[in-house]
């Protein structure tokens, strides 16, 4: 079809009439059912911008770009010198003030260069016979290294490749150009000027393009001699930055490069760096002066807004994460447009660190500095205790409580008499031979404390415990009267919603008694996956052990159902369920999915939560292909399968590759079968024949439960 009836335009409309049109049409699609009438939609959407970029901007006349590096014009020098007076007419030089149209220019260029190479041909058809011989004797060294002429071949068309500034997303036009040089002897003139464009302009591919010159040029790490070139490739040209550079047809082609540059560095401080780092004051205004702002760009001022790293207040943000449409944003949204509001002294607003360790596209750095600024904003405003005729309330009535500090005065003192005794009596009691107190003491000293707050992952593993992945407008709407679940009614069922509000009737005298501001860091989830493709949390709260949740959620992520049990009803395992050690495992990977030294740290630490020794050893021996095949199953949809009474999970990527899970009777990851793991069992092979796998293979309870996308 054609790419103007799917879009719904006609074909001379408007860069804000394609983009409408698209948004629009987005908004019809069910990703669940049509994902191919997604793709059909993105892939005119892209097409359509390149046609109206290929009408609105024609390359300028200059003939070098600002991406060539002096190292490659050092090699076009001697090349130049000859083509000069070859392409220079006297009509030129006579009229400098006429110049020549862009595309007469590089015609007459052609030419005159098809002129040399012909009058060449025919000099060297011409030789005498001594001299064809002697200088093959004389000169075999010449012919197997290229010569200048041959360098200039590939850097006279590259050049004017760059010097239009479309070649940002190009993927196809530099597999052709490319490929056709190499095919043509020139690999290693090639290879050379690749590698000194890729270590010094990696921000301005994208992804597909990047990954495409790398492949086609067959670059690793030992392709690269200096270590800090080795560190680039590794960190910044292979990695995926996920960032997308269909934008640069609404922008003026003379920012294009530097928009780029500088979105890639805000991309790095916000998404990859473990400390988030600050631009510098002139850079963020050249960013803000941007009369075009893309999705990616938005959203990372949004989250600089609201690390306080700029002048933009969380007003401005709120007002950038707006603009964003875009799917790959949807679950960040919702989670930071709330802390926007609870940062505009909206402090009703519950923010957990759940929900901040669940943002998809920021580093764990950022996490961790959002999640402070939510502790230091609560206990600025930590309400104070009722006053009653002047005099403080108090929680019993029967006795009068000291005052707290005295306390804690009473506790200190205690507890150095205490150590003060120990002290006195290790050295006036008879010490065993080879006892050393000393040592002791040194020993007990440098006791690590399993609470480090020095751990990178050590808010990570304490988060897991209470496991948190259901919908927060659940917790939100249940301890406060008058909110039926206003803000979030598309991830409940007619039927979801009459049980909630049945339960806040039947309880409204037990969650009176609840303290709506701890509730939620009081409870505990457990996430249990049926055979239908369903997921049952269970909730539990340590303030009440009588009441206790039931939230069904179907595989579309709408939650279906919501039932108030007794203690007695409560599963035996109230914090983890058939789904949860999967989740653990592929959320470790996919924080980790560019660092794979670091996936071994983290995994010694928390192993022990969702794995058991023996597959711990396992996962200890992987290699880095190992790693990457594991990744690509971290969005995967999980199906649960009974072989022979033994719980089993099966996950299926977008290559149609099979992982397989089995769970041992604590609901940890017992065994792994795949590729490069053990072989699948013919009993295992039949049960996942059954299995009716959705044709989109995204994991829909991945993030949150009950928050269809």
């Amino acid at each position: 079809m054609d790419i103007y009836e799917i879009l719904g335009i006609t074909k001379d409309a408007s860069i804000d009439e394609i983009r409408g049109a698209y948004s629009a049409k987005l908004k019809t699609i069910d990703m669940s059912k049509n994902i191919e009438d997604y793709q059909n939609l993105r892939a005119a959407y892209n097409e359509a911008l390149k046609i109206i970029n290929n009408r609105c901007y024609e390359p300028t006349s200059s003939t070098s770009s600002t991406v060539v590096t002096p190292e490659i014009e050092k090699d076009i020098k001697p090349t130049e010198t000859v083509n000069k007076p070859e392409i220079s007419t006297p009509k030129v030089e006579e009229s400098p003030s006429e110049e020549l149209p862009i595309k007469e220019e590089k015609k007459m260029a052609i030419e005159n260069l098809a002129n040399v190479i012909q009058t060449k041909k025919e000099t060297i058809s011409q030789p005498e016979p001594v001299k064809e011989i002697e200088p093959i004797k004389d000169q075999p060294k010449q012919n197997s290294q290229p010569t200048t002429n041959e360098k200039a071949h590939f850097i006279q068309e590259l050049t004017p490749f760059l010097a239009e500034k479309t070649y940002f997303n190009d993927s196809e036009g530099w597999h052709n150009l490319i490929k056709k040089f190499l095919s043509s002897g020139e690999d290693k003139v090639v290879l050379t000027t690749i590698k000194i464009f890729l270590l010094k302009n990696y921000m301005l591919l994208d992804d597909r393009t990047r990954h495409e010159i790398i492949n086609l040029c067959d670059l690793t790490e030992s392709s690269f001699n200096s270590t800090e070139d080795i560190i680039t490739f590794r960190e910044h040209i292979s990695p995926s930055n996920h960032l997308d550079y269909d934008c640069y047809a609404f922008m003026p082609v003379g920012i294009r490069e530097e928009y780029f540059k500088l979105r890639y560095e805000l991309h790095r401080s916000i998404q990859v760096e473990d400390v988030p780092f600050i631009l510098s004051e002139g850079k963020m205004k050249q960013i803000h002066d941007y009369p075009y702002k893309d999705e990616d760009l938005l959203y990372l001022l949004s989250v600089s807004a609201l690390l306080n790293q700029t002048r933009l207040t969380a007003k401005d943000a709120k007002l950038y994460l707006s603009k964003i449409q875009s799917d790959k944003y949807h679950h960040d949204l919702a989670h930071l447009q709330k802390y926007a509001q609870f940062l505009d002294n909206n402090h009703q607003i519950m923010i957990s660190n759940s929900e901040i360790i669940g943002l998809t596209w920021v580093s764990d750095g950022v996490k961790e500095q959002l999640m402070n600024q939510v502790r230091q904003i609560k206990q600025h405003n930590k309400p104070k205790r009722p006053v009653k005729n002047g005099v403080p309330y108090q929680p019993n009535k029967g006795s009068q409580q000291p005052n707290k500090l005295n306390i804690w005065k009473i506790i200190a003192i205690l507890i150095v008499v205490l150590i003060t005794s120990l002290f006195l009596v290790t050295i006036m009691s008879p010490r065993e031979s080879g006892y050393n107190f000393e040592d002791e003491f040194e020993t007990m000293m440098n006791h690590d404390d399993d609470g480090d707050d020095d751990d990178e992952l050590s808010y990570l593993v304490d988060s897991r415990t209470h496991n948190i992945k259901l919908n927060y407008d659940v917790y939100n709407n249940l301890f406060e009267e008058g909110h039926v679940l206003s803000n979030s009614k598309e991830a409940f069922t007619k039927d979801a919603l009459a049980d909630f509000v049945k339960i806040k009737k039947e309880k409204a005298d037990i969650l009176s008694d609840f303290d709506s501001m701890d509730a939620y860091s009081n409870a505990y989830e457990a996430h249990y996956l049926t055979e239908d493709n369903q997921v049952i949390t269970f909730v539990s709260f340590t303030e009440n052990e009588d009441f206790n949740l039931k939230v069904t959620a179907n595989e579309k992520n709408e939650i279906t159902k919501i039932e108030s049990l007794e203690a007695n009803d409560m599963p035996e395992n109230k914090s983890f369920g058939t789904m949860d050690a999967a989740t653990f495992f592929f959320g470790n990977i996919s924080m980790r999915f560019q660092r794979f030294d670091q996936y071994k740290k983290d995994l010694e630490m928390s192993y022990s939560q969702y794995l058991t020794d023996d597959v711990y050893d396992t996962l200890d021996d992987i290699d880095q292909e190992t790693f990457d095949f594991l990744n690509t199953f971290s969005f995967s949809r999980p199906y649960l399968i009974k072989v022979k009474d033994k719980n089993v999970l099966v996950f299926k990527d977008y290559n149609e590759n099979l992982l397989v899970l089995d769970l041992d009777e604590d609901y940890k990851i017992s065994n792994i079968y795949g590729e490069h793991f053990e072989e699948l069992p013919k009993d295992y092979q039949e049960a996942i024949k059954k299995i009716k796998f959705n044709t989109n293979t995204v994991n829909p309870w991945a993030i949150t439960i009950g928050y269809p996308v």
